[in-house]
């Protein structure tokens, strides 16, 4: 396990140092991800307006399949997306499971 939280810091700090190098030349790519949710049986609707209430949030909707709801969040860092995801997402009363694909 410390050799993945060594290869993902690594990761992080690569992604924030081109990050800041874009930044330097005048344009901000902030990190997206995708996140893919499994909702509470019949609650999709309440998983919508609390994604809603998070600023991050940027859109989301209610899919057919394996998943319920997929929502496009951004952040101002990887960190900040991964908290966003970890402490806010995750954490909703209403939601099972998620994916995470982050948008490279």
């Amino acid at each position: 396990m410390p050799v993945l939280n060594y290869i993902a810091r690594a990761c992080d700090q690569q992604l924030n140092s081109i990050m800041a190098q874009v930044f330097m030349r005048g344009v901000l790519i902030l990190p997206e991800a995708f996140v893919l949710i499994v909702s509470e049986v019949g609650q999709e609707d309440q998983v919508i307006t609390d994604l809603q209430a998070i600023p991050e949030v940027k859109v989301s909707y209610v899919v057919y399949g394996v998943y319920d709801v997929i929502a496009r969040v951004e952040a101002e860092s990887m960190q900040h997306l991964k908290d966003v995801i970890s402490l806010r997402i995750r954490q909703l009363d209403t939601v099972r499971t998620t994916l995470t694909m982050v948008i490279v």
